[in-house]
Formats: C-alpha cells, sequence, structure tokens
C-alpha cells in the first residue's frame, strides 16, 4: 500500500509541475503574441515611411525643376528680371 501511495504522490507532483509549466509558457505565448503584431505593424509603418520620403524628395526634384525653368525664362525674357 505505502508503494502504491508513493507512486501516486509522485505522479500527482509530475502532473502539477507539468500543468505549472504549460501555464507559463501559455502566459509567455500570450505576452508575445502581440509583440509580433506590432513588429509586424512597425514594418508595415516603416514601408509606407520609406515611399512617402521618396515621394517628397520625387517632388522637391520637380519643384526645383520647375523653379529653373521659370527663373530660366524670366532671364531670357525682354523684360527681365
Amino acid at each position: 500500500m505505502i508503494p502504491f501511495a508513493g507512486m501516486l504522490t509522485g505522479v500527482a507532483m509530475t502532473v502539477a509541475a507539468v500543468w505549472g509549466i504549460v501555464q507559463i509558457v501559455r502566459i509567455r505565448t500570450e505576452r508575445t503574441a502581440p509583440a509580433r503584431e506590432l513588429a509586424n505593424d512597425v514594418a508595415v509603418l516603416r514601408d509606407q515611411v520609406e515611399a512617402l520620403h521618396q515621394a517628397l524628395v520625387e517632388m522637391q526634384d520637380r519643384m526645383d525643376f520647375t523653379e529653373r525653368l521659370l527663373t530660366q525664362g524670366r532671364a531670357d525674357s525682354p523684360g527681365g528680371a
């Protein structure tokens, strides 16, 4: 009877330890899932910012070109500035 009680105690302790480990892993997984989602969101936002930056650079180049054309047109006109 005593060996049987010892075996049941050992099984109960093992089950409790495994259950505790499973709960810890579950809690850590729940914490890291939003972090992964946030990392993906940040990556998407970085891509969007890079695209906006590139569009701004292109727009500035076009504006500089237009300003040069306008300035050149004024200098070539008879009543030039």
